[in-house]
């Protein structure tokens, strides 16, 4: 399975928008981490297959996943390999 960098632009800091993406990270079965980055984006750290990402980024895009969001784009940022992660988690 690959480790995936993504970074989230849009109204996506203030509104919830970590917690909201550990929580679709567990239902969906995934690990990773979700933190604030200072330019205003989040950066998603995921492991997943193909298939799953494409989910994933999906659902993060999904106005009903979080109403207080706005979610501009998603960019792929880097896909590497890393060890196997355990669960998701919001970083603060």
């Amino acid at each position: 399975m690959k480790t995936y960098r993504l970074n989230v632009i849009g109204r996506v800091q203030g509104v919830g928008y970590r917690n909201s993406t550990t929580f679709i990270g567990e239902k969906m079965g995934l690990a990773g981490s979700a933190r604030n980055l200072e330019d205003g984006s989040v950066e998603v750290i995921v492991q997943a297959s193909e298939d799953q990402l494409n989910d994933f980024i999906r659902a993060l895009k999904d106005q009903h996943t979080n109403p207080f969001a706005r979610v501009d784009g998603v960019q792929l940022m880097e896909t590497f390999e890393s060890e196997k992660m355990t669960k998701f988690t919001a970083i603060y």
